[in-house]
């Protein structure tokens, strides 16, 4: 069991400049754990000098406590007495991460289902005894249970935009979207593409025919000299090309429009 460099002179008696030597004459084996906190072994340290109260290994603390002169980070959410109250191995998981066995006492589930949930996820170090250590942060997302009804599941997938799907849902998606505008269709509340250009392009002959009689009918009925005519036309003639242009430029950027809005617009806006 490892303990910091003011638990070993409580348990001891020695002052922490007495604990010191005997580290650097290498008389007092030690590791170096986080923020470079001195970590002794209970049992190297009884052999150097007796303890002045007998050990209960059921009451030592899991981890080391860190030496006075390491300053503690800040809790989150936790201020003044909060933060003072939380113990030295509640510190460490915070600070450092959690062995398996912790991480099922915490979470509630058997060790050899923490294993198959954290499977791929990077440890955060090597804690005592040489069990590899995880950050809570990293492993919570797989270990909650979650309470998942049919609302919460649909509510979250109308969120999604269709190239976020799971994999195993695209063909489902899809097949459904297809279904929805053949329903549309036969109803009469959407028209296949070549039926809105049939549509189109006959208004547009019927326009540019009847824009093409004008200068004459002009001419004929409102008795316009050949000046007048000749404007007339050149009017009609620009109309006419506008208006084909306009309906090129519409047509492709809305077909692009559309392209994009069915990848990028979410689900539930289908």
């Amino acid at each position: 069991m490892a303990i910091g460099l003011s638990e070993a002179c409580r348990l001891t008696g020695k002052p922490k400049s007495t604990i010191h030597r005997a580290m650097q004459a290498q008389r007092l084996p030690f590791t170096t754990g986080p923020g470079n906190t001195r970590l002794i072994e209970v049992d190297d340290l009884e052999r150097l000098y007796p303890l002045l109260q007998p050990r209960n290994p059921a009451k030592e603390p899991s981890v080391a406590e860190p030496e006075e002169t390491e300053p503690q980070k800040p809790v989150s959410g936790v201020s003044g007495a909060g933060r003072r109250a939380l113990k030295t191995d509640d510190r460490a998981m915070i600070y450092r991460g959690c062995t398996v066995a912790q991480l099922s006492e915490i979470f509630g589930m058997r060790d050899v289902t923490v294993f198959k949930r954290i499977a791929g996820i990077e440890p955060s170090g090597i804690g005592h005894g040489g069990a590899l250590i995880y950050r809570i942060i990293d492993v919570a997302p797989r270990l909650i249970q979650l309470r998942l009804s049919e609302d919460v599941i649909r509510e979250h997938l109308a969120t999604m935009r269709p190239q976020d799907l799971p994999q195993g849902l695209h063909k489902a998606y899809w097949d459904g979207a297809m279904a929805r505008h053949r329903f549309a269709e036969k109803s009469g509340e959407l028209w296949p593409t070549e039926d809105v250009l049939a549509g189109a392009s006959l208004a547009f002959q019927t326009l540019r025919q009847g824009l093409l009689l004008l200068p004459d009918q002009l001419r004929s009925e409102a008795d316009i000299n050949e000046t007048q005519h000749a404007a007339t036309q050149r009017i009609v003639d620009e109309l006419i090309e506008g208006l084909r242009e306009r309906l090129i430029t519409d047509f492709e950027s809305g077909k692009h429009r559309r392209s994009s809005a069915s990848n990028n617009s979410p689900i539930g806006s289908a």
